[in-house]
């Protein structure tokens, strides 16, 4: 009687660890879901970026053609009065274009689409010190050196990335 009381304890024991096993594997499934949807953002701001910087080289070659013809013969330049005119104009107008596109925060948006998703779960300090803990438990509980586990070897395989400072 005693050994199946002592049979079910066991059993239910492993059951609600098996539970808890299966629940931190599912989160961790969740933060590949989110790192996966991070990169996708990272790429698309990059594409953004890139786009902003050849709106702004754009910009700059047009300053450029445009200066480079004006300083031959400035006074020659200067005494038509259309090139006056769109001189003060690209210095007024079209620099506030410029400096709209050179202020703009294309990153922004990005940040805001991930971090304020709902779907998406990214751990905290709380869960990091966790993990680190779970770490120090295995390294204790199977007598691991902790340069092995820095390298990323557990029982004389490469397992894992190595650890950084």
């Amino acid at each position: 009687m005693l050994s199946s009381l002592w049979l079910i304890i066991c059993a239910t024991w492993m059951q609600v660890v098996r539970g808890e096993l299966f629940t931190a594997l599912v989160d961790l499934e969740g933060l590949l879901v989110t790192e996966r949807e991070l990169i996708n953002n990272i790429n698309a701001y990059l594409q953004a970026e890139e786009e902003k910087l050849h709106r702004v080289k754009r910009f700059l070659m047009h300053y450029q053609t445009l200066h480079e013809e004006a300083s031959k013969n400035a006074q020659d330049f200067l005494a038509n009065p259309v090139n006056a005119y769109l001189l003060v104009k690209r210095l007024t107008k079209d620099w506030r274009a410029v400096e709209s596109v050179m202020s703009e925060n294309v990153g922004q948006s990005f940040v805001q689409n991930i971090t304020g998703s709902e779907v998406l779960r990214f751990p905290d300090d709380e869960d990091l010190s966790g993990a680190a803990i779970a770490l120090i438990r295995l390294q204790d509980t199977y007598k691991l050196e902790t340069g092995a586990i820095a390298k990323g070897h557990l029982q004389g395989a490469q397992l894992s990335q190595e650890l950084t400072g």
